[in-house]
């Protein structure tokens, strides 16, 4: 598949393609200042293409950052509450500016780090609350995003879920 999530998107599901969100190079600007991360690679692509929405294709159960309830506030506490559980558990080389962008059964965070240390910037990351773990899933944000579509299947009366992580 090709590295160019949006145009596959845009090609395979244009009934979503039409109606996903995302967000400006100025507005990206701001989330990177506001969350104290560094918005690049694939994490960036997604955020231009669908950062708010992604058209009803996923929903806001899967995704944090489509949850419509959620402030500013809500999200960066997400993101301390992940630094502090990286933490105690000691695992120092997972945490380099994380970006949490989904939660799957209230106890299973994924995030990509940010921070200029990270090598692979695109790699998403697994925090197991049950067990007090993490770990590499091996999985770029854009294998894992089509892991979720595939699991999840395409459904086109599935709610279309905006959030926003720019409103305080």
């Amino acid at each position: 598949m090709t590295d160019d999530f949006c145009s596959e998107i845009r090609r395979k599901y244009p009934q979503f393609y039409s109606k996903m969100v995302g967000y400006s190079d100025d507005e990206i600007e701001k989330i990177e200042k506001l969350y104290g991360v560094e918005v690049t690679g694939q994490l960036r692509q997604f955020l231009r293409c669908a950062g708010r929405s992604a058209g009803g294709l996923v929903g806001d159960d899967t995704i944090t950052l489509y949850r419509n309830a959620w402030t500013v506030r809500s999200h960066v506490a997400l993101g301390f509450r992940l630094i502090n559980d990286l933490q105690d558990i000691s695992a120092w080389e997972y945490i380099s500016n994380p970006f949490p962008f989904s939660i799957i059964g209230e106890t299973q965070y994924y995030y990509v780090r940010t921070g200029s240390k990270s090598h692979n910037k695109d790699i998403v990351y697994h925090y197991n609350e049950d067990e007090s773990s993490v770990e590499s899933t091996n999985m770029t944000l854009f294998d894992f995003l089509r892991r979720i579509i595939n699991a999840q299947g395409v459904d086109e009366n599935r709610i279309v879920c905006r959030g926003e992580l720019l409103i305080l």
